[in-house]
């Protein structure tokens, strides 16, 4: 048996740009929880908690980019890409 342990760094596109995303370890993953339990504690909005975790999977300068329009931004399309680097990580 043979297992290649050589992970290429995941990439994802996004309206044409490419976008780095962090590598998958636990330590993302615990930030991603946390990241969740503090949201519902504070009963933050869902778009929040999803900008949020779409920074610390893309970082803060693609979602800045990214989410120019701030509270006239569409939710469909942030749920959108939200789902869509969701998917990429796994």
């Amino acid at each position: 048996m043979r297992i290649d342990t050589n992970v290429a760094p995941v990439g994802v596109e996004i309206e044409g740009r490419e976008y780095s995303l962090a590598p998958r370890t636990a330590a993302l993953a615990e930030k991603l929880r946390r990241v969740e339990q503090r949201a519902v504690r504070k009963g933050k909005p869902r778009h929040e908690l999803e900008l949020e975790q779409l920074e610390l999977l893309l970082g803060r300068g693609a979602v800045r980019e990214l989410f120019r329009s701030g509270e006239r931004e569409n939710l469909d399309r942030l749920e959108a890409i939200y789902y869509g680097v969701l998917m990429a990580l796994e």
